[in-house]
């Protein structure tokens, strides 16, 4: 199919959010914050998120609108029950709160426990770099991965994003700390594509191209061996087990969707001014910027990227030229839709976003 129109596209995710049950408001928060994910270019975090929260939801497994609420305050530091609700429509809340406490305090963190799948972690780093703020933002996840050396999938791709604020543009590192993040396995598996080896090894530890073998036991492979592990770890103690969310196996599998994730976000964000005068610490990142742009690049590369630069000309590309949707995904959503009750049989999919 042709490119998608983004406006079109969020206009739809917003229409569906809304029938299952989402207020207006939430609706809206939520599609920002997948079509950021498409715009960005990592697909398996955008709109094809969909299809997970609409069978979630219909399991009773997440709440369509949640009772959030603040279970300790400590003026920089707030930790939020979210009470199972939609990650995409909490998550942007908290990093607001956190955001204003850091403009009050200086640093601010919030942690919230029972939470749920919340989108790119990118999405809120970038978010406190609009305010002239540095953000760090991780997430634990439904263990997919197995600690190193180990066979037990006790650990998730665990994503840490990291965004600092520039005149130029902001330098965003937004990772999974696994060799790739599980939704592009899921895309996959929609797809039904190979992956490159690397991504996953079966139960017996062996690499594998079928991702089907995630469903058998498989686990993902930990970026960087021992390094990608070790900050996995780290990120359930930061997400985890500061603000008292689920952990391992405790949290409720996306894949066999039989009990709530309950996992845990941490974020932490940094006003810029409290340590040198803003306008000053930017013109320093962009003189960063062009010094590693202008380094010499190794052969048969044209052109050195910052962390989030390639990302943010996916942006600029799919912004102008619209967002190529895979047909499957869009089989899907249109499926959805008229479940929904907000399509009919004769509709299209291109009609619903046109």
């Amino acid at each position: 199919m042709e490119n998608v129109c983004p406006e079109g596209l969020r206009k739809l995710t917003v229409k569906m959010l809304g029938a299952m049950g989402l207020t207006s408001e939430d609706a809206a928060v939520g599609a920002d914050v997948l079509l950021a994910a498409d715009l960005r270019g990592v697909d398996s975090h955008g709109v094809s998120r969909l299809e997970l929260y609409y069978h979630r939801l219909s399991k009773g497994l997440m709440k369509a609108q949640p009772t959030t609420k603040i279970v300790q305050d400590a003026g920089s530091v707030v930790v939020i029950d979210a009470d199972n609700g939609f990650g995409i429509c909490t998550a942007p809340r908290a990093m607001d709160l956190c955001i204003e406490r850091a403009k009050k305090h200086g640093i601010a963190a919030v942690a919230s426990r029972n939470a749920n799948h919340f989108g790119i972690a990118g999405y809120y780093a970038l978010k406190a770099t609009e305010e002239n703020m540095i953000g760090l933002v991780t997430a634990n996840t439904t263990p997919f991965m197995a600690p190193f050396g180990g066979r037990e999938r006790l650990l998730g791709t665990n994503p840490i994003a990291l965004g600092v604020p520039g005149k130029k543009f902001p330098v965003v590192l937004d990772m999974a700390t696994s060799n790739v993040a599980v939704g592009k396995l899921q895309l996959a598996l929609r797809k039904r594509e190979k992956i490159p080896l690397g991504w996953l090894v079966d139960g017996e530890g062996k690499p594998t191209d079928d991702p089907v073998d995630l469903l058998k036991g498989g686990s993902l492979v930990p970026m960087g061996g021992p390094k990608g592990y070790g900050l996995a770890v780290m990120v359930d103690l930061l997400s985890a087990l500061l603000s008292g969310a689920a952990v391992g196996l405790d949290i409720g599998s996306l894949v066999i969707n039989d009990r709530p994730e309950c996992i845990g976000h941490f974020m932490l964000a940094i006003d810029v001014s409290r340590f040198r005068p803003v306008d000053e610490f930017l013109a320093a990142v962009d003189a960063y910027i062009d010094m590693i742009k202008g380094s010499q690049p190794a052969e048969g590369v044209e052109e050195i990227f910052l962390p989030g630069e390639i990302e943010l000309r996916k942006t600029q590309e799919r912004l102008a030229q619209g967002i190529p949707l895979s047909p499957t995904v869009a089989r899907t959503l249109l499926r959805i839709c008229r479940t929904l009750g907000i399509a009919g049989e004769e509709d299209t999919f291109e009609q619903l976003v046109g």
